[in-house]
């Protein structure tokens, strides 16, 4: 259990969790239409400005509730706290990805959640704060589980046997796209962590990822 889930189960244990002026930005779906350790990641993406993304291919049947149930998302009654600590974190976010450019004009829409030490919640923070910043209603996020030691997310998800991150590592054919999935959540799409890779620490350090990264940011901008 990571140091924010324990925290909040505090939290839940004393009955004394305030209750933050404004409406809960976590809540259920609408429902859904159609179809280092290293850490999860999250891309950004202003609708705005936006080359528009295809359609995943494939839709994931997780809920917010059987995400709640996975211990990756707070209970409802305290749902509206937290919505309020990560839109704090959010908001700072999203200005960044709207202002920020690198040297070659890129959007700076990517974000790495990570830790020093394993249990500080990588995993927490990283999913509720995808799902804040899908709320809004000119972004897109693509979260992406790049904790292929643990791959957390993606077992919350229901995704431990879809091809993901580290296939795209290993076999350079694969096209990214057709490897997102869809969620339950409106604006919110995830990439797996993929198929377990004993040489994932030299995956991440090859040249295969530079090359990947900036093909990319060449072709999909805001994505």
């Amino acid at each position: 259990m990571s140091i924010v889930e324990r925290a909040l189960r505090r939290l839940q244990s004393s009955g004394q969790a305030p209750r933050p002026p404004g409406g809960a930005v976590l809540r259920e779906p609408k429902p859904l239409r159609a179809p280092p350790a290293a850490a999860p990641l999250i891309s950004a993406a202003p609708v705005a400005a936006a080359t528009a993304a295809p359609a995943p291919r494939e839709s994931l049947p997780a809920t917010i509730e059987s995400l709640r149930v996975a211990g990756v998302l707070p209970r409802p009654e305290h749902a509206e706290v937290l919505a309020d600590q990560f839109r704090r974190i959010k908001w700072p976010i999203l200005e960044s990805v709207t202002t920020k450019r690198d040297a070659d004009g890129n959007a700076a829409n990517v974000v790495m959640v990570t830790s020093s030490v394993s249990g500080e919640g990588k995993t927490f923070s990283s999913l509720n704060l995808a799902l804040s910043i899908a709320a809004e209603k000119d972004c897109s996020v693509l979260l992406v589980d790049a904790d292929v030691a643990k791959r957390h997310i993606t077992r919350a998800f229901g995704a431990t046997d879809r091809a993901g991150l580290t296939d795209l590592l290993i076999d350079a054919t694969h096209d990214p796209e057709e490897l997102v999935l869809g969620t339950a959540v409106p604006g919110l799409s995830f990439l797996p962590a993929g198929k377990r890779e004993e040489l994932a620490p030299e995956l991440f350090a090859s040249q295969r990822t530079i090359w990947r990264s900036e093909e990319r940011r060449v072709g999909k901008e805001c994505r």
